[in-house]
């Protein structure tokens, strides 16, 4: 085996193991999600960003790895892929396997926390929409079906209501 294909397969492992913490974090973040503890969550995310940085130290490392691979091969990087790499050297099939599998479980619990976020968001948005209703019927019918409007006129002055600034009937 080649320096360059050991140097490779060291440092997919190091991603992986870097890629498995990262899942461990996402999942940790579920769970602030779900308890609302932005405390925690705001923690989390601070800790992900260094491993972030640790990852793209780590694929900047991969580049140059499969740069002198591809040098050695007499081939260019850029139609280097893992898969090609690991057809023809063996030893870097399990570690391909182990990191599309991490990289799919993160994948996986990145939609699932987006979709916690999403909710979370809905919940504050309806909260601030509850606590800042403010009903102002002042000039406008307290309830049309009382005054005998109908709906579209009542409609017609709830349309022409929002484009106004003033309301110059006073």
């Amino acid at each position: 085996m080649s320096e360059g294909i050991q140097k490779l397969k060291e440092n997919l492992e190091q991603q992986v193991a870097v890629y498995k913490q990262l899942y461990a974090l996402e999942q940790e973040k579920s769970g602030a999600l779900v308890i609302n503890d932005i405390q925690k969550i705001e923690e989390i995310t601070a800790r992900e960003g260094k491993f972030l940085k640790t990852a793209a130290g780590l694929e900047s490392e991969r580049l140059l790895c499969v740069k002198q691979i591809a040098g050695d091969l007499e081939r260019t990087p850029e139609d280097l892929t893992l898969a090609e790499l690991s057809e023809r050297f063996p030893v870097l099939k399990g570690i391909r396997s182990e990191l599309q599998q991490v990289v799919k479980d993160i994948r996986d619990i990145e939609s699932t926390n987006a979709q916690l976020l999403i909710q979370a968001m809905r919940v504050v948005n309806y909260t601030l929409d509850l606590l800042t209703y403010e009903q102002s019927n002042t000039y406008g019918p307290q309830n049309a079906a009382a005054n005998n409007r109908s709906a579209l006129n009542n409609r017609a002055y709830e349309d022409g209501k929002k484009k106004q600034l003033m309301d110059w009937r006073i």
